[in-house]
């Protein structure tokens, strides 16, 4: 019915079967076999089992395309563009047969030779020849036709020369096509349809008349096929019945034609009662069945399809060409089962093998799914092949991952998969199975970092593999990247990592022991590899790691580094002491030990000191020679935690001065002392018993090592002590002289 045939049926699931490039050889048989065409209609007809219609598909039209393709037509009322494998896959249902309603019309000349363009022809060729590889038969008609069977008895001679220039066309080119193919000599149009024009009666004329119109339609379709020679001569054909209705088609002033051969003939009938049931999904104003199954129901069935034997006792093989239960709802765009349907199904299939009649379910992807190559309900397939396994759902991808071992690819469980099969591409590649596994994620440990991958995963049960998501879910690949150090700055904590293929930047992430994870800087740029946390707390220990990113694309983090942030120690004073030259600094928050180091003026950095405690803050370099510059700077730590180093002091080792002797003689008192190395004069200090040192003399000299205070007075005793210098640099005190004038 047209009810059920002009609905487009907009499917969620996406093409899974795409079949390119096939060879369509093998389509015509190279000659008839010798048994060929020797069977009964009856005989074919019981030998084409279970059969299907290529519903909505090459009888659809098409008025809003400019200049349309043929796959335009085809997949105008919604279906997709068909392929071999849908046809294999209605083979594995349990189908042993097709039904292609054509549209002819659809790209036909107008210039009044109803010449059929050679693109069509070719494409219902490609189909035909994808059941002829299935060892299927086909049956092919003109259907609806964009409705041009309404003006016969308005114009019967220009619908006359239409039908004969169409099957004149038709039979010359399958002529030589084995017995596998049917023609059909017309659709449900075959009748009350010649009168009307937009379901409105133009032509008043009586039901013997029209009977009389019917048969001769049917009997020019037969002459015309007999007499194009070669197989056609003695082709199975089918008769279409008066509007397809068993009533109509069982009257007595309906007429199988007459023919060349005997019992070749077929007759086609079309089975949608009630139609309130099969057809309708809510009452329409005339009534409306939720379900089917009562006795009655079956008695209703079963007496129709009784009235056909008629056909059968008289040699003729019956067609129920078309039969179903409507589940696809046009209102709210989904399919609901009605109750009942696989009763229906089963019921009229009992009574087709009860009477030898050959079933066809007309499907407009109601019950086979075009998409996924499968039967779309689990009961229904079972009527047809009681061991049809129905492959799995497509599994739902979910966003691929990086982890540190490679892509993780996840996906929601599909019921009743026993296992999955990860497929992967890349940009210009086909797909390619990587694995085969029974979770529902799998870790691509192979991936290449910078590369960007797609996967798609296919669901599998008892070897049957269900759809797959054909555009698939891409990532770039990032590795992890590699902290290789964390280390106190002046400024703060410097982190360090490797560089990571294919990133475009880093993401830095920070945290304490206890604390969670935050990220603290995003760097932009691959060849960035190196971050300063210039807010990292004085004696905190903080845990850093490092993501690499691509766009919306992370990696993973695995690798971190860990460090107590010291600050710098800041060396505060080198001064020369009788020891040697005292080192000190501030203290530095959760040190608990300081290294000082030492270089000469051309040296390098050594290690000349450990202070095991956090709180002693300076150290006296004994080791250095007089006359040596030395500069020192310090760092702070922490176990294994080191800071940085942020100054440094120099200093000339200046030894201290040591008296030789002090002596009273008649100008004064006599001092004389040792050389000191390195020492551009002295300083002399005098003081009496009470009083406070006070600087007497500055002698401008390293190698003068006399000097003679002749403001010492007589009967007092004076305390002296030098200090040697160099420039600033001061020695420390020598020890103290005591003496008397």
């Amino acid at each position: 019915m047209k009810k059920i045939k002009q609905i487009v049926t907009i499917f969620a699931a996406l093409a899974l079967a795409v079949t390119a490039g096939l060879s369509f050889a093998g389509t015509k048989t190279k000659a008839a076999e010798s048994d060929e065409f020797t069977r009964t209609a009856i005989e074919i007809a019981a030998d084409m089992g279970y059969g299907w219609n290529l519903g909505n598909t090459m009888e659809a039209t098409n008025t809003w395309t400019s200049n349309p393709k043929v796959t335009d037509f085809e997949t105008a009322w919604g279906q997709p563009v068909t392929t071999k494998a849908m046809i294999d896959g209605i083979k594995k249902a349990g189908f042993n047969s097709i039904r292609i309603p054509v549209s002819w019309s659809n790209m036909m000349s107008s210039d009044g030779n109803y010449t059929i363009d050679t693109s069509y022809f070719k494409r219902v060729d490609e189909i035909i020849s994808y059941a002829f590889a299935n060892d299927m038969y086909v049956i092919i008609n003109d259907h609806y036709d964009g409705g041009w069977w309404e003006h016969f008895c308005g114009n019967k001679r220009d619908c006359m020369k239409h039908y004969k220039n169409m099957w004149t066309q038709v039979a010359e080119h399958y002529k030589d096509y084995s017995e596998k193919l049917i023609f059909e000599s017309a659709n449900e149009e075959l009748g009350d349809s010649l009168k009307k024009s937009l379901s409105k009666i133009d032509v008043n004329i009586s039901d013997t008349a029209l009977y009389n119109l019917v048969n001769e339609i049917n009997q020019t379709f037969v002459d015309i096929v007999r007499q194009s020679g070669g197989n056609n001569a003695k082709r199975y054909l089918l008769i279409a019945g008066f509007n397809t209705d068993i009533d109509k088609t069982c009257s007595s002033l309906y007429e199988m034609p007459t023919d060349t051969i005997s019992n070749h003939l077929m007759v086609s009938v079309h089975y949608y009662t009630p139609w309130t049931y099969v057809g309708l999904h809510k009452d329409e104003g005339y009534g409306y069945m939720a379900s089917w199954g009562t006795d009655s129901d079956k008695s209703e069935m079963a007496g129709n399809f009784a009235k056909m034997k008629k056909f059968t006792d008289a040699g003729y093989g019956v067609v129920v060409g078309e039969y179903s239960v409507l589940s696809y709802n046009n209102d709210t765009k989904a399919y609901e089962r009605k109750t009942g349907d696989t009763t229906f199904i089963k019921y009229l299939l009992t009574l087709c093998d009860k009477y030898g009649y050959a079933p066809y379910v007309w499907d407009a992807g109601d019950w086979y799914n075009r998409y996924t190559c499968s039967m779309r309900w689990r009961d229904i397939a079972a009527i047809y092949d009681p061991d049809y396994i129905i492959p799995p759902k497509t599994p739902a991808l979910k966003t691929p991952e990086n982890v540190t071992s490679g892509i993780n690819v996840s996906w929601n469980k599909v019921d009743g998969a026993q296992k999955y099969y990860v497929y992967r591409k890349t940009s210009g590649t086909s797909w390619s199975r990587i694995a085969e596994v029974t979770s529902t994620s799998y870790v691509d440990k192979t991936a290449k970092s910078g590369s960007t991958y797609t996967y798609t995963v296919r669901a599998v049960n008892k070897g049957i593999a269900g759809g797959y998501d054909k555009n698939g879910k891409s990532i770039k690949r990032l590795a992890d990247t590699k902290v290789t150090s964390v280390t106190n700055v002046t400024s703060g904590i410097t982190v360090k990592w490797s560089r990571v293929a294919g990133a475009a930047g880093y993401y830095v992430y920070r945290k304490t022991s206890t604390g969670n994870w935050s990220r603290i800087a995003e760097l932009k740029g691959a060849s960035t590899l190196g971050y300063t946390d210039t807010k990292a707390s004085a004696g905190v220990t903080y845990i850093y790691t490092v993501r690499p990113y691509s766009g919306n694309v992370k990696g993973d983090w695995s690798s971190t580094g860990t460090l107590k942030r010291l600050a710098d120690p800041t060396v505060a004073s080198v001064t020369n002491v009788t020891a040697g030259i005292t080192v000190k600094w501030n203290k530095t928050a959760g040190a608990s030990g300081y290294i000082v180091y030492r270089k000469g003026t051309s040296g390098s950095w050594t290690r000349i000191a450990d202070v095991k405690s956090g709180s002693t803050t300076s150290y006296t370099d004994k080791t250095a020679s007089g006359g040596s510059t030395y500069s020192y700077t310090v760092r702070a730590y922490s176990g294994k935690n080191m800071s940085d180093w942020h100054n440094y002091k120099s200093l000339k080792r200046l030894a201290d001065p040591k008296f030789d002797s002090a002596y009273a003689v008649k100008a004064g008192i006599t001092l004389k002392w040792r050389k000191v190395t390195g020492a551009g004069g002295y300083i002399l200090y005098r003081k009496t018993p009470g009083g406070s040192w006070a600087r007497i003399a500055d002698i401008k000299s390293g190698s003068t090592l006399k000097y003679v205070d002749k403001t010492a007075a007589k009967g007092v005793k004076y305390s002296y002590t030098i200090r040697a210098y160099s420039g600033k640099i001061m020695s420390s005190w020598s020890s103290v002289r005591n003496i008397s004038r």
